[in-house]
């Protein structure tokens, strides 16, 4: 495709880049957060897991924070926290590994109060969890063979549904955002490419 370099062909073609960028990505959330809703729903954590009868006990917590911006020239800076956490514990003398919790919050890591697991402290005692039998659906993701869990199924498959959600509505507002500006910047083009070939008849 050839532009008019009095329409500003490299402009139009970064507009429509970045159009077509949102489009993609807006796809590509909506899909995931599409299919994992599905997943969430297949899901039912108060039949396929029980509370153990004895508590759990925190042997260690491991919590991986990472700060990131993302930063407009108007509007200035948001900042989040992205965490990933795991621990070991232990239940009737035998050690286990939890699954590892993701979550992303709107804060500097330094100004956020994290989610139960990244509270917890060695020797903390915690209720925890077991399938009711075995094999469970992966998706469940556990830590450990015997699939135990220090934080609620129920409270999990929760949140899944909430990241899906969230996931689903970030996809239809980049497809919206994106289909508008690909769409303008194509409007624009011709427009411009048709009143310069006037001009210049």
């Amino acid at each position: 495709m050839t532009f008019s370099s009095k329409c500003s062909s490299l402009g139009a073609m970064l507009w429509l880049a970045g159009g077509l960028l949102f489009l993609t990505s807006g796809i590509s959330l909506l899909i995931r957060g599409l299919s994992d809703g599905d997943t969430a729903e297949n899901l039912n954590p108060a039949t396929d897991f029980e509370e153990l009868p004895e508590i759990c006990t925190i042997d260690k917590v491991t919590a991986l924070k990472k700060d990131r911006s993302q930063c407009a020239s108007k509007s200035g800076c948001a900042y989040f926290c992205d965490i990933a956490v795991s621990s070991l514990f232990t239940y009737r003398g035998v050690h286990y590994e939890s699954s590892t919790h993701e979550e992303t919050f709107t804060s500097k890591c330094e100004d956020t109060t994290t989610f139960l697991m990244s509270s917890w402290k060695t020797g903390d005692e915690v209720s925890c969890w077991h399938p009711v039998e075995l094999p469970v659906s992966a998706e469940y993701n556990c830590g450990n063979p015997e699939c135990y869990k220090v934080i609620s199924p129920e409270q999990e498959v929760e949140t899944l549904k909430e990241e899906s959600s969230h996931d689903v509505q970030l996809g239809i507002g980049g497809i919206a955002i994106g289909t508008f500006v690909a769409s303008v910047t194509i409007w624009y083009n011709g427009y411009c490419r048709r009143r310069t070939a006037m001009a210049e008849g």
